[in-house]
């Protein structure tokens, strides 16, 4: 999956957001496996997020340079707690963990599903006391 990064505070919760009328700041890219563990439904994926950030720009920057990357537990609950597994750029000596939130929809259809893709507001907790949205 791939989805656009917004400035802390830009997505609304709830249904709706449309994504063409905010300016992103990045690009979050997901990559997992889905579990089928029928006596425990319950989280549902296991994946590793990339949250880049900075815009990809494909003669000017196709690789930035400032990015984090999270591995964690997913599905069935609105919140889960994941582990930051590292970073570049600015981000090189990231550890902690992250929230990520679900808050509603946006307007974007998922292929695999054929239903509104979420939006997630993600809270960092670094090691170095540093946080942020």
């Amino acid at each position: 999956m791939e989805g656009a990064l917004y400035r802390g505070g830009t997505i609304p919760p709830g249904a709706g957001f449309d994504p063409a009328n905010a300016t992103p700041i990045g690009h979050w890219l997901c990559r997992g496996w889905f579990m089928n563990h029928p006596e425990r439904p319950a989280p549902g994926a296991i994946t590793t997020q990339e949250y880049l950030l900075e815009v990809i720009d494909s003669s000017e920057a196709p690789s930035p340079t400032n990015t984090l990357v999270s591995s964690g537990l997913e599905g069935g609950a609105t919140e889960f707690t994941r582990a930051v597994i590292g970073g570049s750029g600015r981000y090189r000596d990231a550890r902690g963990d992250v929230v990520q939130e679900t808050i509603g929809t946006n307007t974007t259809i998922l292929n695999v599903f054929g239903a509104p893709a979420p939006n997630f507001r993600f809270h960092f907790n670094f090691a170095n006391g540093r946080g942020g949205h």
